[in-house]
């Protein structure tokens, strides 16, 4: 089943750890995609994740998401950040 990252909604990184939550496709199925990642010296050591489908209606009107800002990255930007952490 393919897996596909599309968009980076909050990236938070304290210390050696890296939290990121990001929308993509799982297969055909939006998917929400939470991954927690320890680094040292510059790479990934260790890495956690949750994955949940994104449903069309949600209960509430907050979303998947909650985006203090409003802004979204583009993948390759959380790429450069998970480089430059170390």
């Amino acid at each position: 089943m393919a897996l596909a990252y599309s968009k980076l909604h909050l990236l938070v990184a304290e210390g050696h750890f890296v939290f990121a939550a990001s929308e993509g496709k799982l297969g055909d199925t939006p998917t929400a995609f939470f991954d927690l990642f320890r680094v040292e010296a510059g790479k990934i050591v260790e890495h956690w994740d949750a994955v949940s489908a994104i449903p069309p209606d949600m209960a509430n009107s907050n979303g998947k998401f909650w985006e203090p800002r409003a802004r979204s990255w583009p993948l390759c930007q959380f790429r450069a950040l998970l480089r430059d952490k170390g």
